[in-house]
Formats: C-alpha cells, sequence, structure tokens
C-alpha cells in the first residue's frame, strides 16, 4: 500500500517459503502476481499464479488464479489460452465467476469473434439468473461490456434491466450513467438528458457528479444550448478531477470556436501557459493548431503541430500532427512537401486512425501535381489504398483515381480491370455507373469492340438510369460501326437524338446518321439527315461542315435526276423526261443541272414538234443565263435552235 513493492515482495516469499502449508501462502502468491501484473511483468506474474494452481489447486483462491491467468495471458496475446483459463472459472467463484464471463466476452470481442462473445454473456446472464447477489452484478456488468464495445442498443437494455429489476443503491447511479451515455450515443438526447437529471439530483459522488456534468455539457453543445453547456462546463472546469477540468476547459474554448475561431485562439494559448502535463499540452496545441489551419494561417499551423509531434505524447497525437501540417503545404500547393510529411505517417505510424487518410492524400498530392511523371506516384498510392483498405469509405474513390490514372497513361487493360473491380465490389458508389462506362470506353480504346460493346450492354441493364446512358449508347454505336455493322448502328443513333435530345451525343448522332446514309450512296436520305442536323442544332460548330455536305449532295442528287431525264429522253419518252427536267429546276433551281434541264426540256418540246413550248424554254435559257459565259454553250445552243424554230409552224 505504500508502493514499496520491493520490500512487500520479499515479506510475501518469506511466507510462502517458510510457511508453504499455511492458509496466508496462496494468498501471498496472489499478492506477488498482483505486484507483477502491476508493473507489466505479465510472464512473472503468470508463473506465480501458475504456483497456486499447481501447488494449491483445492484452494478456495484457484478460481481467483484461474481469472488471472487468463488476465495475464491475455495481455502477452494467448488468447486462446486466455480463455481457456477464463473458461475454468466456475459459478462457484462467485464475483470472480462474473468476472472472468465478462474478461472473456471482452476478448472474444477484441478479436473480432462478436458470436462468441455473445455466447459467453448469454451463458453468463442464464446461470445467474435467481440468484439475488451475482445476478444484478451480471446484467451490469453485461451492459457496461456492450457500451465499451459500442453495442449501445444492447447496452440500454441490460442498463434497463438494473435499473427496474435491481435497484441497489451501490451500482444504482453509475446504471443510470451508463444508459445515459448509451443513449447520447445513439442521439437520443432527450433520454440520455433525462437519465443524466436523475444521477445529479440523486446524491452522486464528487467524481460521478462532475462526470455526469461533463456529459451534460457535451450533450447541450450537441444540441444547439450552447448558453446551458458554458454554464455547466465552467463548473466542471473548477472542479477537483484534473483531467476532466482539462476536457471542460477545451470543449469551452471549442463553443467559443464555433462562435468565431478567431476569438478562441488567445484562449488557448493562454491556457497552454498555465498548462501542466504533456497531455494537456498536446491536446491544446493539437486545438490551437486545428484553429489556425481552419484560418488559414499555414506557418501557426505548422508550428503549432511541430511542438505536438515533439512532445509525441502518443502515436495517434503524432501523427495527426504530421497530417495538420502536410495539409498545410497540400493547400499551398507544395505537394512535394505535402507528400514527404503523409509518407512520414504511413511508414513510421501505419497502425495509427489517420494512415489511411495520409495515403489517400499522397494520391491526391501526386494528382494535383499534374506532371506525366507524377501519375506513377499516385497510381501506386491509390493501389496500394485499395489494397489495405477494401472497407474504407474512401476505397471506391481510390480505385476510381488509380483507374483513371491507368486511363491517363494509356494502358487501356489495366484501366479495364480497375474499373471493373469497383464497379463489381461497389455497385452502389457514386463511381460505379461511371466506372462501368470507363470499364466499355478503355476496351473500345484498345479496339476490343466486342467486350467493350458487352460492357455497355451491362451497363444499360445494371444503370438503365443513369447519367452515362447516352454515353454508352453512343459508344455502343461506334463498336458496330467499326465491326462493320454500320447498319445496326443507325437505330441508336435515332434512339439516341429522339430521347436524349439535350445530351452532347444528340448532334453528333444525327450527323452521323447523315455521314452513314452518305456513305452508302442514299444520298437522298442523307440529305434528309444533315437537314435535320441544321434544323436541331443551328448553333453546333459542325452547321458549317452540314451545309457545304449538302450542297454538294444537292449536285449529286441533281445530276441523278437530270440523268434519268436523259435517259428518258434517249428513249424517246419526252412527256417523262419533260416532268423529270421539270422536278431538277424546281428541287434544285441553284444546281448546275438547272439550266441543262431547261434545255433539255425545250429540246424535248422541240422533237414532240410542240413547237411554242420549245421557242419559250430556249428564250428562258437565254434571258436567265445569257449574261454568264459560264453557260455560254447551253445559251448558244437555244439561240442556234430558236433561229430554226423561226421557220416552224
Amino acid at each position: 500500500r505504500l508502493d514499496e513493492f520491493q520490500e512487500a515482495l520479499s515479506y510475501y516469499n518469506r511466507v510462502v517459503e517458510e510457511y508453504p502449508h499455511s492458509q496466508s501462502a496462496p494468498a501471498c502468491l496472489v499478492r506477488i502476481g498482483q505486484i507483477f501484473y502491476s508493473q507489466g511483468k505479465y510472464q512473472e506474474a503468470l508463473a506465480e499464479y501458475n504456483k497456486i494452481l499447481d501447488t494449491y489447486p483445492e484452494s478456495e483462491l484457484a478460481h481467483q488464479a484461474y481469472y488471472w491467468v487468463g488476465q495475464s495471458l491475455a495481455k502477452l496475446g494467448r488468447s486462446a489460452e486466455a480463455l481457456e483459463a477464463f473458461g475454468k472459472v466456475t459459478k462457484e467463484a462467485g464475483k470472480f465467476y462474473v468476472a472472468a464471463s465478462i474478461a472473456g466476452a471482452d476478448l472474444y470481442f477484441q478479436t473480432g469473434h462478436e458470436m462468441g462473445a455473445q455466447e459467453t454473456l448469454t451463458k453468463l446472464l442464464e446461470t445467474t439468473a435467481g440468484d439475488e447477489e451475482l445476478e444484478a452484478i451480471a446484467h451490469f456488468e453485461t451492459a457496461k461490456l456492450y457500451q465499451k464495445n459500442k453495442k449501445y442498443s444492447q447496452a440500454v437494455e441490460e442498463y434497463t434491466t438494473v435499473i427496474e429489476n435491481f435497484r441497489k443503491e451501490e451500482f444504482l447511479n453509475d446504471a443510470y450513467f451508463g444508459r445515459g451515455a448509451s443513449y447520447h450515443a445513439l442521439a437520443d438526447f432527450p433520454k440520455a438528458e433525462a437519465d443524466y437529471e436523475f444521477v445529479l439530483n440523486n446524491h452522486p459522488s464528487v467524481q460521478l457528479r462532475l462526470k455526469t456534468q461533463f456529459a451534460m455539457g457535451l450533450l447541450f453543445s450537441a444540441v444547439g444550448r450552447d448558453a446551458e453547456a458554458v454554464k455547466i462546463l465552467k463548473v466542471v472546469a473548477r472542479g477537483e478531477d484534473k483531467e476532466l477540468a482539462a476536457n471542460a476547459r477545451l470543449q469551452l474554448i471549442s463553443l467559443a470556436e464555433k462562435e468565431s475561431p478567431a476569438k478562441a485562439i488567445p484562449i488557448y494559448e493562454e491556457i497552454l501557459q498555465t498548462a501542466e502535463t504533456d497531455h494537456e499540452k498536446a491536446l491544446i496545441l493539437t486545438r490551437l493548431a486545428n484553429v489556425y489551419y481552419k484560418l488559414k494561417l499555414y506557418d501557426q499551423c505548422i508550428d503549432a503541430a511541430e511542438k505536438v509531434a515533439q512532445i509525441g505524447e502518443s502515436p495517434e497525437s503524432i501523427a495527426s500532427a504530421y497530417y495538420l501540417q502536410a495539409n498545410c503545404y497540400f493547400d499551398t500547393k507544395d505537394f512535394q512537401k505535402a507528400i514527404e510529411l503523409y509518407r512520414v505517417i504511413t511508414e513510421k505510424y501505419p497502425a495509427t486512425l489517420i494512415a489511411p487518410n495520409a495515403l489517400f492524400q499522397i494520391g491526391l498530392s501526386y494528382q494535383r501535381i499534374g506532371t506525366t511523371e507524377s501519375i506513377d506516384g499516385s497510381v501506386e498510392a491509390f493501389t496500394r489504398f485499395y489494397k489495405l483498405y477494401p472497407d474504407n469509405p474512401s476505397a471506391p474513390a481510390a480505385y476510381y483515381y488509380a483507374a483513371w490514372g491507368l486511363y491517363r497513361k494509356g494502358e487501356w487493360e489495366s484501366a479495364a480491370d480497375v474499373f471493373k473491380t469497383l464497379a463489381d465490389r461497389y455497385p452502389d458508389s457514386e463511381f460505379a455507373a461511371e466506372s462501368r462506362y470507363r470499364q466499355g470506353e478503355s476496351l473500345f480504346n484498345k479496339k476490343l469492340y466486342q467486350s467493350a460493346m458487352a460492357v455497355f450492354d451491362q451497363l444499360l441493364k445494371e444503370y438503365p438510369t443513369c447519367e452515362y446512358v447516352d454515353d454508352a449508347l453512343y459508344s455502343r454505336a461506334w463498336c458496330l460501326i467499326y465491326s462493320d455493322r454500320k447498319d445496326e448502328a443507325v437505330p441508336i443513333f435515332r434512339e439516341i437524338v429522339a430521347k436524349y435530345s439535350d445530351s452532347i451525343y444528340a448532334p453528333n448522332s444525327q450527323f452521323s446518321l447523315g455521314d452513314y446514309f452518305y456513305s452508302i450512296e442514299n444520298y437522298e436520305q442523307a440529305t434528309v439527315e444533315y437537314k435535320k442536323f441544321v434544323e436541331l442544332f443551328p448553333d453546333h460548330e459542325k452547321v458549317a461542315r452540314a451545309n457545304y455536305l449538302l450542297q454538294n449532295l444537292a449536285e449529286i442528287n441533281a445530276y441523278n435526276l437530270y440523268h434519268r431525264g436523259e435517259l428518258l429522253f434517249d428513249k424517246g419518252n419526252y412527256n417523262r423526261a419533260i416532268a423529270v427536267f421539270d422536278s431538277v429546276m424546281v428541287r434544285f433551281p441553284e444546281s448546275e443541272y438547272a439550266v441543262s434541264a431547261l434545255v433539255n426540256m425545250g429540246a424535248a418540246y422541240e422533237a414532240k414538234e410542240d413547237f411554242d413550248q420549245a421557242r419559250e424554254k430556249y428564250s428562258e435559257v437565254i434571258a436567265k443565263y445569257g449574261s454568264d459565259p459560264k453557260y455560254s454553250a447551253q445559251v448558244e445552243f437555244c439561240k442556234s435552235h430558236l433561229e430554226v424554230l423561226k421557220t416552224a409552224l
């Protein structure tokens, strides 16, 4: 009790050695084990507890020894053996049975075996049911364990059982506080406040009162009742518990910071002068650094964070300090320096909570550098991130950025693989639909058109209403074109124009329809499609090209129609030839073939011996085109025939 452990050990050892058969001998071994355990000498403690089991197996302290054997083994990382030891403590051990069961369940929780924990707790509650002393303790300790392991709903149930069925004054206030804290964690603030109020009105210990007042202050702050929060936190800040007082002061500053970060700086700096422990200094400096960062006072933030790192209170605080510094350099676009500091975290403090964020930021930093060389660094960082932290909320983004890096490098197959994995593994993420599309685009760029089409079809099936439907349809159409299946692309282009007229692909699809019909020499349909393009998208950059093609098509269509008239003329079918030539003039009045059509109309009438109509057409040619040297041959032809027709009836 006087902390003179060496002297105590010597006395306990004398009893064990000189009076091994006395009732005190096993008790002394327990004491020796506890001294070693308290000093972190778990191997030595284990040896002492095993002596009890080997030498005094029938002692009433054997159950206690099994409990401490389990605790020592757990500290040594020998979980399976620890669980076996806890399991040997039977109900006859009373409170140690409860303690061993709780310790075993906690170990199951810590090692990720939740089912084992639940089975252990169920057995504990079943075996203590009806035992007036142990049942209440079992429910109370079970509630505390659930709360410790963030199983807040189960904690509320067990605390409620204690409160309603076992209203023992020795832990009633603690049960109300525990339930209130669990409600608090579940954001059920009214119920949490009611439980905290019960504790404060039920004569709590000084320590529990301060603890409850602090929790109440946090609750008030969370629900926006800042004035009440300030009032009660000031009471805690003046209290006897130094750690709670320090935390209350920090919370008071947080409230001031919420109102105005700039106002919080002098308060932090003042408190820093009176901070006694490294822990308190690190907390204040960390908060101060965060305020500096919010205010974009980057130099001050870097200095404050450096002091936190120098204090070196814990890996978490050191890593967080480096992270803040790195963020300052990131925000000021000194990406190389930012990468150096983020890398310190990932290499020296990989187990810290901030390490995944640091690795992600390395990828972003390389991305922001924006050079061809930096793409490799970005891809490497993001690839490492999604492999190390597949369940992290940022894992889908890491896949996305890694895939884009590969895409930018032209590594199409690798990019397609990563985009595919993202869409398969995280189908509900914000990146899923685009990733499926980019997977197809990567295969398209690799000229694997059949594979690309299959992916575009998959996208249309998986995400039929997503924003990439028009992209997928358009790309699918081009896969068909490059696969020599152009005719199958036509209905897809029409669908895009009809359903997605506001899409960037609608004008290109309409233009492509014109190109398709032009390519298969269906000039009339090509004309229809290009005209529709100009009508639907009059401001598009390709309108000039469409008008040029329409001019060419007009000549082509005029020639084709004119040539039909010539064939009819040559066969002596003058009436039909005249109708065709007239159609050329009506449909293509600006065409080069309009004048020839008019000349041949005159010739057809002349051949029919309808000389009046012939003279009229020849005269019309001379009137319209006589002054244009380009048509001198046609004009001379008409003049000569008019001369001949002067004598005709």
